[in-house]
Formats: C-alpha cells, structure tokens, sequence
C-alpha cells in the first residue's frame, strides 16, 4: 500500500512529528487517515469481507456504481483509492484479485476451488470473472475438457454423400479442429451445401447443450469482465488517470448465442487443452450479447481536503491539549462525536474519575 508505506506508521513512530522531512506531505496525510481507518487488503478473500463491511449493503448487478456520491463517505472514498492503486498496479494479482473486488461490491461468496467453472456467487447465481487490459484483449472463458471427456455423447456426421460417421463428443471436438474451429464453421472437413450446414448447425448445439446442461453449469449465470476506462499508467496512481471501471456483462443465453455464432477466437493455450478453450472476440462488447455497467471511481481529494477530514488545526489545539501523544490516534469520525457529545463524556469522566481515586487509594 503507497500511502501507508510512505507513512511507515507499521514500522514506526518517528513520522509522527510535527517536522517531517523527506517525505510528500499529501502521501503522509493518506497514510495517517489509512492506517486510522485502516486499508483494504489486496488479496481477494481478505478484500471481498472488508468492502462488504465498509459498503454495508450490497451493490446490485442492475445498477452503475458511483464512489463519488454524496452519500459515499470521504474516509471510504479514501480506501478504494488506495485499494485500487495497489489492485491495478500489480499486473502479476490484478486478474485474480478483482475478483475479490467485485464479490465484496456486490455482496456475492468467492469460489472454493480453482477449478471451478465460476469465480463467485451473487444471490445464488454463479459467475465468470474476467479482468481483461485495455485495449483488444480477448478473454478466454476456459477450458471445456472435463466436460466433453465425462460425457457419453455420440455425434453423428455423414461427409456429403458418403457415409455416416459415429464420434464420442470428446474425441469429435479433437479430431474435427478444436471448439474454436468447429464454431467458426471452419472445422477439418469440407461443409460444401445447406445440408452440411444444418447437419453441423446442429452439432454445434449438441456440444452447446453438452457443456451448458452439465452439472457444473448447472447454476452458471454468465461471464463479468472488467476493464479500465484508460489505459493503466506505467507510473503514478492509477486513478489521476482513470476513472471508471467498465463491467460487460454476459448472461448464459448470450454466452451460448457467441459461442453459436463463431464469436470465438483461437486460445493461447495449446497442447492437450487447447482444442477445448474458447476465447471470446471483441464482439461480447456489443450491446447485442452483453449489458454495460460502469463503477465511477473516487476523484483524487486535495491535500486541503485531507487537512479538513484529518481535523489538522483541531489536532494542534484542543486535541493535543486534551490527549496529547495520543491525539494523532483519534480517528476523525469519533473526534466529532466526542466534541458533539463531550458534556454527557465530562460527566461520565467526573464519575469515573472519583471511582478510579477511589480504587487508587
């Protein structure tokens, strides 16, 4: 974490002082409210319990999210900055870790296994995830092997006018070129009239119905992809550049429709697995096959801004009067309730203070 690395307050107490030197004055103040109100985890597990606790109500799937509300808290805003300046920056846990970013905001449960068909659970849905560059990255919506190898499945081709051909499924999809190859209409033999095309149309959708009415996708919704509104700068914060996170969304119906239509692209994997990946083209973008949603996210708060929430003059007046080496500790929230409620607080402190000479004596 930037900020709090730049404070260092985990490693020490120094920084707390009134002349501090050798350090950006703004990144110090981030790093004060961040470590009082503590960051959100990088890492997915950790990340998806602390934004579903800070959000309080999940977000939903139907709606744009806009971190600059009103109704959004300032120390909030905070936090997602600093989460999705690590988040992004880190090309190496980006991808796995968005997950995480998404199942907290929309309230959902993160897969227990890798090798599942889905990456999380939104009210009792199960989802794809897929963080993807800007740019013309094309996700790949994984493999299918499993699934083709466990079924029973037999397709029969006749060539043309010779003779009819039975195939196990699994062994169909290699020897005809791979899923891509066959939902592109450009598998290893030669479909030549309308026969053919209807003979294989209906292949497609023997495979179709094969990996969409298995039991791993029996309760599969669809596929989340995610990506930046700008491309994600090399140096800096992300978000001085950034400022919307763009979510397609691709229900289960769609997703078949694109994989029908040949809307699929070579994996990058070969070897065994590659004739059972499907990657998708650009075309998911389209508003025929996904929905848009965007995630607005927090305008950068000025250095001023910081000094107000962080309650920098009060600090140096009756904060530091009242609990000197300690003040810096307060968090800003519970120094408003205590100044707002400090005459019920003094009077609770009169009492305690007679109790407490009392046990002292």
């Amino acid at each position: 974490m930037k900020y709090l690395e730049s404070f260092s307050k985990f490693e020490s107490l120094q920084l707390i002082s009134e002349n501090i030197t050798n350090v950006n004055p703004y990144d110090v103040l981030m790093g004060k409210l961040l470590y009082l109100y503590s960051s959100i985890p990088v890492p997915k597990q950790k990340a998806s319990v602390a934004l579903s606790l800070m959000i309080g109500h999940p977000y939903s799937l139907n709606q744009d999210i806009n971190f600059n509300d009103k109704d959004v808290p300032f120390q909030d805003k905070i936090r997602i900055i600093d989460y999705l300046n690590s988040l992004l920056k880190n090309t190496e846990i980006r991808g796995d870790n968005f997950e995480g970013f998404l199942c907290g905001l929309y309230g959902g449960t993160l897969s227990p296994s890798k090798s599942s068909k889905h990456d999380l659970t939104i009210g009792g849905v199960d989802w794809s995830v897929k963080y993807t560059e800007f740019g013309d990255y094309n996700p790949e919506i994984g493999s299918f092997k499993n699934i083709l190898k466990n079924s029973t499945k037999v397709i029969r081709f006749q060539f043309g006018n010779g003779y009819y051909k039975d195939t196990p499924i699994f062994s169909f999809v290699r020897e005809y070129g791979g899923l891509t190859n066959i939902f592109r209409n450009n598998p290893s033999v030669e479909i030549r009239d309308e026969r053919d095309q209807k003979q294989w149309d209906s292949i497609k959708n023997i495979i179709l119905d094969e990996i969409f009415n298995s039991p791993e996708m029996s309760n599969f919704g669809g596929v989340i992809t995610g990506t930046t509104n700008l491309p994600i700068p090399k140096e800096g914060n992300p978000l001085d550049s950034i400022n919307q996170i763009i979510l397609n969304i691709i229900d289960r119906e769609k997703l078949r429709e694109l994989f029908f239509n040949g809307m699929v692209n070579q994996p990058k994997k070969g070897g065994v697995e590659g004739p059972y990946i499907l990657r998708l083209k650009n075309k998911y973008k389209d508003p025929e096959y996904s929905t848009v949603r965007t995630i607005t996210l927090p305008i950068m708060p000025t250095l001023d801004e910081l000094k107000d929430h962080y309650n920098e003059s009060e600090r140096k007046g009756w904060v530091k009067d009242v609990f000197g080496r300690f003040a810096w500790k307060i968090r800003p929230d519970v120094l408003s309730d205590i100044k707002s409620t400090r005459k019920n607080i003094i009077t609770k402190l009169s009492y305690w203070d007679s109790v407490w000479d009392k046990e002292d004596n």
